[in-house]
């Protein structure tokens, strides 16, 4: 089996777990697993996408494939986190998360152009 198809499901089958414990009342559960969940799904996207996977195959482009990962998890994580306890625990102070995701956006933009030249 394909590596995107594996962590497209993972992230998939973790979100409906996710969203099943948070409806049976174990909403701590539920509301860490969606972090996991969208880890898989960011890296399932990439893995989908076949330059990504050159540029990781590639001997010369291969750090900066897997900083350019590194990257898009962090800041959907940290965007994940943000809206968690923005809105989800009414703390403004998530919104300080912004700024790992505006440097992680930053980050992917870099090795974006990076990886294209």
């Amino acid at each position: 089996m394909k590596a995107n198809v594996i962590l497209l499901t993972a992230g998939v089958a973790l979100s409906i777990v996710s969203k099943w414990l948070q409806f049976r009342g174990k909403a701590d559960i539920g509301d860490l697993l969606v972090f996991p969940a969208a880890v898989f799904l960011v890296l399932g996207g990439l893995f989908s996408w076949p330059q990504y996977q050159v540029w990781l195959n590639d001997q010369d482009t291969s750090g900066a494939a897997k900083m350019f990962g590194a990257a898009a998890c962090t800041g959907i994580v940290s965007f994940q986190l943000m809206a968690w306890i923005v809105f989800g625990r009414k703390l403004d102070i998530g919104f300080l998360f912004l700024i790992p995701v505006f440097i992680s956006i930053g980050g992917v933009v870099w090795f974006w152009i990076r990886l294209k030249s």
